[in-house]
């Protein structure tokens, strides 16, 4: 069964998580930061999640909603969304918000079903780029 929630999460019934390299090659991007580095962090955001680390997550979460994600989740919740997202990848080319933000569509298969996304990345004020919707 396919879901769509609230705030651009896609939920599907999942198994364990799946790198996002595994999904997708790198590719370059235009605007933002490249395609591998992206992947990496959606990757690394996600595996926290995954082992209960919420605490670590927040570090790839930009820091202006960092307050607020993912403590505003219960961990139960967290753990069913990571294993959703091991069906998702992201896809290039990434589209221009502003100077500091990109965003990318969010691609999810399973069993027959699929469903789109968008997530985007914003630069920080350490100018590492970080997670700011998923």
């Amino acid at each position: 069964m396919l879901l769509v929630g609230l705030g651009g999460t896609l939920l599907l019934g999942g198994l364990a998580f799946a790198r996002a390299e595994q999904l997708a090659p790198p590719a370059a991007t235009a605007f933002g930061p490249p395609l591998d580095e992206i992947e990496k962090t959606w990757t690394s955001f996600w595996t926290a999640i995954a082992t209960g680390d919420v605490a670590g997550a927040r570090q790839y979460v930009h820091s202006y909603p960092r307050s607020s994600v993912p403590r505003d989740r219960a961990p139960q919740v967290l753990l069913e969304r990571s294993r959703e997202m091991a069906h998702c990848r992201l896809v290039p080319p990434p589209f221009p918000v502003s100077d500091d933000e990109v965003a990318y569509r969010v691609v999810c298969e399973h069993a027959g079903e699929r469903a789109e996304s968008v997530t985007s990345v914003r630069r920080d004020r350490d100018g590492v780029w970080r997670l700011s919707s998923f």
